[in-house]
């Protein structure tokens, strides 16, 4: 996969020490295989036209000598607040097969290069753009096609950045507060519905990093540390390949529907750590909703009524066509005065909350 949009089913637990950890995990096979370089098995030239320059790559290794450059093209955007593009570079660097290249960085606001991403059919930044797809083992699964002579570096889950959506002044991704409204309007709000941020969670029952964030220490550290300033809205995104996720997301809804909020979220955090790695039973949280004096036989026709499954649905609609989520868990941390947000695809721990909820605060 590439920077062109991707379509994941469930999101793995990040690493918090390095967002660009996944590019030296990629590339680290290059360095523990030692000093392979580029032209090492080629025998024969290719000389690439670089797009918007009038600089080329030539690769010469008819005589099994070593490539010593290449022209590498970043793609950035100034109003990205953490591409973190030079700590990127400076990473690819010092992997030996590009440790003499040039790389050319150029930015989202640049004439050219708004034209270009949508010709090249990518959607996410940053971009680290090859002219050829034999540059060294390691590297070259890592290469797709974006065009006949050009090749994008996959960095998923590190370029995330969307240039063509709108944002604010601050670089925040923006949303109608009206829009925002209907939102929770059909969602269960817990703690302070006036708080300044919302935390919308896009999650399943059945989703094992799901648990795993409910489980960690993550939500009570930061529903601790904000108060009154940030309320929690869970809403449904049931996974295709997750059997009862449907029918799990149907039944909070009408044990919702018995004793509103609080039973819907004591009865989720409960499920959460009795199923937490790929073992959820549908009767089993049927029996958590009956120890939390819901009937359990009215529960079971409600769900089978499918009074609800429209709603989750639609809640899932929401999350993928309007801030774009494609795993779980999805979040997306929202000043509710302003509309700016930015989602946080994945179980992150407690500083990758703070670091965005801190920046929406921020006068």
């Amino acid at each position: 996969m590439t920077h062109k949009e991707h379509a994941h089913h469930e999101n793995a637990t990040p690493n918090n020490t390095n967002l660009l950890l996944t590019i030296i995990v990629v590339l680290f096979t290059v360095i523990a295989a030692g000093a392979f370089y580029i032209g090492q098995n080629m025998n024969k030239s290719t000389v690439s036209q670089v797009s918007n320059t009038n600089q080329t790559i030539t690769n010469n290794d008819t005589n099994n000598s070593q490539t010593t450059w290449l022209i590498i093209k970043v793609i950035d955007d100034v109003r990205c607040i953490d591409c973190n593009t030079d700590s990127l570079i400076e990473n690819l660097k010092k992997v030996p097969a590009l440790s003499s290249s040039t790389f050319n960085k150029v930015d989202f606001a640049d004439e050219w290069v708004a034209e270009y991403l949508k010709e090249n059919n990518i959607r996410v930044l940053p971009a680290v753009i090859f002219q050829t797809n034999f540059v060294a083992p390691g590297i070259n699964e890592g290469l797709e096609a974006i065009n006949e002579t050009e090749f994008a570096l996959d960095l998923w889950p590190t370029a995330k950045y969307n240039p063509f959506v709108k944002r604010s002044e601050r670089g925040f991704l923006q949303l109608d507060v009206a829009e925002l409204g209907k939102i929770k309007d059909n969602s269960y709000i817990q703690w302070n519905e006036n708080a300044e941020i919302t935390w919308i969670e896009y999650s399943d029952l059945e989703c094992p990093f799901c648990a795993r964030l409910h489980n960690s220490s993550t939500p009570k550290d930061v529903t601790t540390k904000y108060g009154d300033k940030l309320n929690v809205v869970f809403n449904h995104f049931p996974l295709s390949f997750h059997k009862n996720a449907q029918a799990g997301s149907e039944a909070l809804e009408c044990i919702g529907e018995v004793s509103w909020s609080d039973a819907f979220y004591s009865v989720l955090e409960k499920s959460y750590k009795i199923y937490d790695n790929n073992n959820f039973v549908l009767d089993g949280l049927f029996d958590i909703a009956a120890a939390e004096w819901v009937n359990k036989e009215a529960l079971a026709n409600c769900v089978e009524s499918g009074k609800y499954t429209e709603k989750v649905q639609n809640q899932m609609t929401v999350g993928q066509s309007t801030f774009g989520v494609t795993g779980t868990p999805g979040n997306v941390l929202i000043n509710n005065a302003t509309g700016e947000y930015e989602v946080l695809s994945g179980a992150y721990p407690t500083p990758a909350f703070e670091a965005i909820i801190d920046k929406l605060l921020a006068k």
